[in-house]
C-alpha cells in the first residue's frame, strides 16, 4: 500500500507539472493566432498606405507640379510599387505559412486538453486524478512537435523575408534610373550646401553697404552672392545670345528670384535669367551707381565734349575716382563683366552699344521727362565708352591677355620697332631718324647676303660711309644712331646696330648693283616714309 500511494503522489505530481506545461505552450500557439491575424491586418492597412502613397507621386510628379522633377517621380513610384507588391507577397506567404503550423498543431492541443479534462485538469482546478499513459505520450508528442515546429516556422519566414526583400537589393542594384536619382541628389545636396546652409541676408532694396555690413566684407569686396553672380556669368554667360536684353523666364519669376538673392544657386539657373536678376538688383538700389546730380552733370559735360571732339578720358575717370568705394567696386566689376561679354559680340550680338542699352537705366539715375530724356543718349555713349576703354581706365582688373601691347617709344620720339623674322613681318615699314639740323632721314641698311661679310648699300651722297665690318652677321640688320648723336660726323666712333627684317621686296637686287647716286635708296625710304605717315 505504500508503494501504490507513493506512486500515486508521483502520478499526481508529474500530472500537475505537465498541465502547467501544457498551459504554457498553449498559451503561446494561441497567442500565434492574434499575432498571424494581426499581421495580416496591419500589411493590408500597409498595402493600402503604399498604394495611396503612390497615386499621390503620381498625381504630383506627372502634372509637373513645382518643386518636383517627373524623372525622379517615375524612379520613385516603380520603387513603391515594388515595394508594396514584394511586402503584400511576402506577408501572405507568412500568412500562409503559419495558419498551416497553427491549424496541424491545433488538432494534437485539442487531443491532449481532452484527456488533462477528462483526468480532472482543468485552468480553474490544477489538482485532476492521477494521469494516465496516454497523456503522458501525447504530452510529449506535442512537446517535441511544437520544439521543432517553432524554430522551423521563423526559419520558414526568414527565409521568405531574404527571398522578397533580396529582390529589393537586386531592384535597386540593377536600376541604372535610380543610380543616377541618387548620384544627383548627392551633388545637388554638396552643391547647395544644404547641411551648412549659409546666413541669409537681405539683398532686395538694400545698399551695396549695408550688405557688406552684413556679411563683414569690406567695401573693396564685393557682396558674395553678387560674387556668385558674377562667377557664373564670366563661366557660363560669355556665349549667351542677347545676355542682358532676353530672358526667357517671366517677371514674375525673376522677381521671385530677386526677392531670394541669398539662398538661391545661381550655377543652376540659366546664364540669361541670371543677368536678368543681376539687372534688377542693380536697377532696385536705393540709390543707384550714380546718384542724380552726379548722372545729370556727366550727361552735360559728355554732351559739351561731344561738341567740342575732346576727350572723354579724363571725365571718366575723375567720375569713377568720386563714387563711394563700395559703388566704385560694384561698378567696375560689372564693367569688366560687360568687356568681356562685348568680345564675344560675334557669337552673343552683344556689344558695348547694346549692353548700354541694357544697363544705363541701371546704372545711373536718370529723371523722368524732358531732361531725363535729353541726358540719355550722352549717357548711353558714356557707358559704352566706359566698357570699350576698360583696359585703358582700369588697367589693374585688366586681363593680361587681352591688354594691348603699346609699342616702346624711343629717346628720340620715334617708335622703335619690335624684333621679327621675315616670315611674318614682311611689309613692316623701316623707321627713320633725323641727324642735328638736318630734316633729312638717313639709314644704313644691310643687304641680307649668306657670306659671312656684310655688304653695305650706299647711303645717301651727302653723308659719309659708314664702316661696320666689325659687325658681322647673316641676320639683316639696321644700323642706327643713338639718340645723343646728332650727325653722321667723320670723328664719330660708336654706333648702335637694332635688328630688323628687311621686307624682301627691297631686296631683289644686291647692294652692289646701287646706283653711284643713290636714288634707289631715296625711292625705298620716300616710300617707308610715305607707309609711316599713312
Amino acid at each position: 500500500m505504500a508503494n501504490q500511494s507513493l506512486l500515486d503522489n508521483q502520478l499526481h505530481i508529474i500530472g500537475e507539472t505537465k498541465f502547467k506545461e501544457f498551459s504554457v505552450i498553449n498559451n503561446f500557439w494561441t497567442k500565434q493566432h492574434d499575432f498571424i491575424k494581426e499581421w495580416n491586418e496591419v500589411y493590408n492597412t500597409m498595402n493600402k498606405v503604399l498604394r495611396k502613397e503612390t497615386d499621390l507621386i503620381e498625381a504630383t510628379f506627372y502634372n509637373n507640379s513645382v518643386g518636383f522633377v517627373p524623372e525622379d517621380g517615375e524612379v520613385i513610384i516603380s520603387a513603391l510599387s515594388y515595394i508594396n507588391n514584394s511586402t503584400q507577397m511576402f506577408a501572405s506567404h507568412v500568412s500562409e505559412l503559419f495558419s498551416g503550423v497553427l491549424d496541424s498543431l491545433d488538432m494534437k492541443f485539442k487531443e491532449i486538453e481532452k484527456e488533462f479534462k477528462s483526468a480532472g485538469y482543468s485552468q480553474k482546478s490544477k489538482q485532476g486524478d492521477i494521469v494516465n499513459e496516454k497523456i503522458i505520450t501525447l504530452y510529449h508528442s506535442l512537446s517535441t512537435t511544437t520544439s521543432l515546429t517553432i524554430t522551423k516556422m521563423f526559419t520558414d519566414m526568414l527565409d521568405n523575408y531574404y527571398k522578397y526583400f533580396g529582390m529589393g537589393i537586386t531592384f535597386i542594384e540593377e536600376s541604372d534610373k535610380f543610380k543616377r536619382m541618387k548620384e544627383t541628389i548627392n551633388k545637388r545636396i554638396t552643391d547647395e550646401k544644404l547641411k551648412s546652409q549659409p546666413q541669409t541676408v537681405t539683398y532686395a532694396n538694400v545698399p551695396i553697404s549695408a550688405i557688406l555690413k552684413e556679411e563683414n566684407r569690406t567695401t573693396r569686396d564685393l557682396p558674395r552672392v553678387i560674387e556668385n553672380i558674377h562667377m557664373c556669368l564670366m563661366k557660363n554667360g560669355l556665349n549667351t545670345k542677347g545676355i542682358f536684353r532676353e530672358s526667357t523666364a517671366t517677371a514674375n519669376v525673376i522677381q521671385e528670384i530677386y526677392m531670394r538673392m541669398s539662398v538661391t544657386n545661381f550655377l543652376e539657373l540659366p546664364p540669361d535669367v541670371t543677368a536678368a536678376v543681376y539687372k534688377k538688383f542693380l536697377r532696385e538700389l536705393p540709390n543707384h551707381i550714380f546718384n542724380q546730380s552726379q548722372t545729370m552733370e556727366l550727361a552735360e559735360r559728355m554732351t559739351t565734349i561731344q561738341n567740342t571732339g575732346e576727350s572723354s578720358i579724363e571725365l571718366m575717370k575723375n567720375a569713377v575716382d568720386q563714387l563711394p568705394e563700395e559703388l566704385k567696386t560694384l561698378f567696375i566689376h560689372l564693367l569688366r563683366l560687360c568687356y568681356k561679354i562685348a568680345q564675344n559680340e560675334k557669337i552673343n550680338s552683344m556689344g558695348s552699344k547694346n549692353l548700354s542699352v541694357c544697363l544705363t537705366p541701371s546704372v545711373f539715375s536718370i529723371s523722368e521727362g524732358e531732361n531725363g530724356q535729353y541726358a540719355l543718349p550722352s549717357l548711353l555713349n558714356l557707358l559704352t565708352n566706359y566698357i570699350n576703354h576698360f583696359n585703358e581706365l582700369f588697367p589693374r582688373y585688366a586681363d593680361p591677355i587681352n591688354q594691348q601691347k603699346v609699342p616702346r617709344i624711343s629717346m628720340v620720339g620715334g617708335r622703335t620697332p619690335q624684333r621679327s623674322t621675315a616670315s611674318t613681318e614682311t611689309n613692316k615699314s623701316i623707321p627713320q631718324q633725323t641727324h642735328g639740323n638736318s630734316n633729312k632721314p638717313h639709314q644704313e641698311v644691310l643687304s641680307q647676303n649668306t657670306s659671312p661679310s656684310i655688304s653695305i648699300k650706299k647711303p645717301i651722297p651727302q653723308h659719309p660711309k659708314v664702316d661696320v665690318e666689325q659687325h658681322k652677321t647673316s641676320s639683316p640688320v639696321i644700323v642706327q644712331r643713338k639718340a645723343s648723336s646728332t650727325s653722321l660726323l667723320p670723328t664719330q666712333k660708336k654706333t648702335t646696330l637694332t635688328r630688323q627684317t628687311i621686307n624682301p621686296r627691297i631686296m631683289k637686287k644686291s647692294t652692289t648693283e646701287t646706283n653711284d647716286d643713290g636714288s634707289e635708296l631715296q625711292e625705298i625710304l620716300s616710300k617707308r616714309r610715305k607707309a609711316m605717315d599713312y
